[in-house]
């Protein structure tokens, strides 16, 4: 798609934190794509006219993928729309008074992407649709319909397998780099600790890989619709707030945690048993965690990522991946 179809009468907003305009390349499935266009806009100045140039473009998959940025407090601020050709950034979502500036003009921008995107028959998949359905209930009263949650794909949907299964089923290998696919998994886990821009490529990069995964069998196959319009507007208040709750209360607990462990680790074929030093700091197994090991080698530090594979009392065997040479200290290590 050129440039000149990209453009709109609604102009993108003047973003000093993010590029009006930036496109995103993937590396994650195995096939060949051409670079995704993104454009940003300001949703209070948001046309009609771009939402409907918008689903035109929706028309060509028949469905379209989402992502979001959420705020300190858990609030919904930006939103990431793709379809296969390209992706659009709606911000300004925070604005207080967006609903008040916006109710009393039926066919504003806002409100036609609100009914003709949002409320339409097309499926909408994202990475935690549960999380996106609820907050834009609870941040802007908003209901959506038709929307399918990727990782729910899976039995352990907080895992690294569940991302890697969102995007390539059960023979993900056959369909997807899977290094590359860990290491956005990763990226995406740290989000919080990214620019803006970086928070923005990756967004609109994960809005277009669910979009695309969405073509794939095993999503056609399996795939549970969430449509919060079948519900009252008390039980999503309930359920809102109990998920923000919750959420807030998970962002306290600490993203990395150094263990302590024995010097006496031993490694065999990709393959590290480490034996803890102390019951407050041992190593446990979770599908949601990763560890990385930093050692001397060769003169060099190096850094070990992996997963726990088994633990038995003291003693935990750890899977690594190929080291990485370490330019700085890391924040958590064993």
């Amino acid at each position: 798609m050129d440039e000149q179809q990209l453009r709109s009468s609604s102009p993108p907003i003047d973003d000093t934190e993010m590029p009006q305009r930036f496109s995103v390349s993937q590396n994650i499935f195995t096939t060949t794509h051409s670079d995704i266009p993104v454009a940003v806009y300001d949703v209070n100045a948001l046309k009609p006219a771009l939402v409907v140039e918008f689903l035109e473009s929706v028309k060509v998959a028949g469905h379209m993928g989402i992502a979001a940025v959420y705020g300190r407090r858990g609030a919904l601020v930006q939103l990431f729309i793709s379809t296969s050709t390209r992706v659009i950034v709606l911000v300004n979502l925070k604005d207080p008074m967006l609903e008040v500036k916006q109710s009393h003009r039926a066919h504003s921008g806002w409100q036609t992407f609100k009914r003709e995107v949002l409320l339409s028959a097309y499926p909408k998949y994202a990475l935690r649709m549960d999380k996106l359905a609820l907050a834009l209930h609870h941040d802007h009263g908003i209901r959506i319909t038709h929307g399918i949650d990727l990782l729910s794909l899976h039995p352990n949907r907080d895992s690294v397998e569940a991302f890697l299964h969102a995007f390539g089923g059960k023979s993900y290998w056959n369909h997807i780099d899977p290094d590359n696919a860990r290491k956005l998994y990763r990226e995406l886990e740290e989000l919080r600790q990214r620019s803006p821009e970086e928070k923005g490529r990756l967004l609109a990069l994960e809005a277009w890989l669910v979009c695309h995964a969405a073509t794939m069998d095993h999503v056609v196959a399996d795939a549970p619709t969430i449509s919060t319009d079948a519900l009252s507007d008390a039980e999503l208040d309930v359920l809102s707030v109990t998920f923000r709750n919750q959420l807030l209360l998970d962002r306290l607990k600490p993203l990395q945690s150094k263990n302590e462990v024995a010097p006496s680790a031993t490694q065999k074929d990709g393959n590290v048993k480490l034996m803890s030093e102390r019951y407050k700091t041992r190593i446990v197994r979770s599908q949601s965690q990763s560890v990385e090991i930093v050692a001397k080698q060769d003169g060099k530090t190096v850094a070990f990522r992996g997963r726990v594979t088994r633990v038995r009392g003291r003693e935990a065997t750890v899977s690594c991946r190929r080291p990485r040479t370490k330019h700085r200290r890391n924040k958590s290590s064993v």
